[in-house]
This record gives structure tokens, C-alpha cells and sequence, in this order.
């Protein structure tokens, strides 16, 4: 598969309640840049009265893989940050044997 990006996906550690029933705050972390290729499959700009909103959505295939997540980041070969999105779907595609992510 040819690749144009990578993605990482959020791991949440930790949390919980302690002894005394406080929560304990969860710590944030990436997983390792994962190879992948990208497609735009929406992209708008919106100007609105306090500035611009841009409304983007991916399909991501990587090797096949066990993969689930709930967020992702996703990054060109050029290394330039797309941005952190919220997984829509994630499925695996018989005919290539590949994960396919909507974002």
C-alpha cells in the first residue's frame, strides 16, 4: 500500500476512584505513528460573525490490524498536523484486508 500519512490514536491510562471515593484523573497518551493513507472525503470552510470553522472528514486505511480508538490524529507525510478527530466507524475491508477508519 502506498502511504501519504500517519495516524496515533488517544490511550487513556489510569483513572478511577481512590480509597476515600475521589476520582482520579485519567492520564492522556499517543500510541506510536501508524503508516497509513488518507482520502478527504469532505472539506468546507464556513466563515462565521467570530471567525472561520472548517468542517473536514477522512477515510484512513492502515494494514490490517486489531484497531479500536475514539480519537485520532492524523498527520501528511510532510509532517504537517491535520488535526485530532473523533472515530466514526471502523471497519475491515475483505477484498484489500485492510482497516478502514472514518473520521
Amino acid at each position: 500500500m502506498q502511504y501519504n500519512g500517519t495516524i496515533q490514536y488517544k490511550v487513556l491510562s489510569g483513572g478511577g476512584l481512590d480509597g476515600n471515593g475521589e476520582p482520579i484523573i485519567s492520564t492522556v497518551s499517543w500510541s506510536e505513528p501508524i503508516r497509513c493513507l488518507y482520502k478527504t472525503v469532505k472539506h468546507s470552510n464556513t466563515i462565521y460573525q467570530q471567525g472561520k470553522f472548517t468542517d473536514r472528514s477522512y477515510e484512513i486505511l492502515i494494514e490490517s490490524r486489531d484497531f479500536q480508538a475514539d480519537t485520532v490524529k492524523l498527520t501528511n507525510d510532510r509532517t504537517q498536523f491535520l488535526g485530532e478527530f473523533e472515530v466514526q466507524d471502523i471497519e475491515f475491508v475483505n477484498r484489500s484486508g485492510r482497516v478502514k477508519i472514518t473520521v
